[in-house]
């Protein structure tokens, strides 16, 4: 029954890494859709028990809401951390992105030395940030639920 959840994690995750990669959005329909979804199933599978665990996994994800504030994160990337959080809970919710995030600054090092080497610019540019969740949020899924 978990790899409903697993399932429905891998698939908003491909399909806002895609929309993200391709048109640097990721769609309201897509993770609002994710988290009722994750809401029900968590409430089908575990009962009331299953629903909380759904509700403190979007308020770990609505923490991301800082980053959107304060560090320029898009706010599609905090609403699918809050959808991620509806379906695995508030560690995936919480770590995924924070792992992601970590794999983003040090693969963007090489990146960003290129750049100055050539003297391109390299601020300011846009960076898709749904597939690094992805990534982070696989990480975190394989640690937990090892």
């Amino acid at each position: 029954m978990e790899m409903l959840a697993g399932a429905l994690g891998t698939a908003v995750l491909a399909y806002a890494s895609y929309t993200d990669l391709r048109w640097h959005v990721i769609r309201n329909w897509a993770v609002g859709g994710a988290a009722t979804a994750g809401l029900v199933l968590g409430a089908a599978l575990h009962g009331l028990p299953g629903l909380l665990t759904g509700v403190e996994g979007i308020a770990a994800g609505g923490l991301w809401w800082v980053a959107v504030t304060y560090a320029g994160l898009g706010a599609g990337d905090a609403k699918l951390a809050m959808a991620i959080g509806a379906i695995l809970g508030p560690t995936a919710a919480f770590g995924g992105p924070a792992v992601g995030h970590m794999l983003c600054a040090l693969g963007l090092v090489p990146w960003i030395v290129w750049r100055r080497a050539r003297r391109l610019p390299w601020r300011h540019m846009a960076v898709p940030m749904a597939p690094w969740i992805a990534v982070g949020t696989a990480l975190v899924a394989l640690v937990r639920f090892a």
